[in-house]
């Protein structure tokens, strides 16, 4: 596999001419495609309300060969049923830091203040979701996108617990 930082030996041959040529090239740079998918690399462990989510939450994009996406980019968090459908407006919600930077040169994004804040216990999944189009082609990122669009990839954690804590009546 080639490293950023890389030199590559072309060879030439040509039998008729009888020419037989090997030329280093210039040092480049190795990119990943557009950003096609993303990956739960840690979900939550089962958790108790009103405090932080216990493990770690990672998540990675990828492009379509399952390579880290080589661009930073932001990722959000929505806390979902685990059946994976909404919630009510009025029901638990996601506390923390509910966006977070990719960085590329990880080639995760880590929440790490995750909270929900409920009274009853009850299973979730998280949903994570990166626009498609939210990271323009730059001379610093060979593989954002040239065009607009709205697409958004998601992808889900594992299904954990949260135990729920009722408040205290004095």
């Amino acid at each position: 596999s080639l490293q950023t930082g890389a030199s590559l030996y072309v060879r030439v041959t040509s039998l008729s001419a009888g020419l037989d040529l090997a030329v280093a090239s210039n040092t480049f740079a190795v990119v990943s495609g557009v950003m096609h998918s993303m990956s739960v690399i840690e979900s939550p462990a089962d958790s108790v309300g009103y405090e932080a989510l216990l493990g770690s939450v990672v998540v990675a994009i990828r492009d379509a060969n399952a390579n880290n996406f080589s661009c930073d980019a932001s990722i959000s968090a929505f806390l979902r049923a685990s059946d994976r459908s909404s919630l009510p407006s009025d029901g638990p919600s996601l506390e923390g830091t509910t966006t977070v930077d990719y960085l590329a040169s990880s080639g995760t994004a880590e929440f790490s203040d995750l909270n929900v804040k409920l009274d009853v216990t009850r299973s979730f999944v998280i949903r994570f979701g990166v626009g498609k189009y939210s990271v323009p082609h730059t001379a610093l990122c060979a593989s954002g996108t040239m065009g607009g669009g709205s697409d958004i990839i998601f992808e889900y954690s594992a299904p954990f617990e949260v135990e729920g804590v009722r408040g205290l009546q004095l």
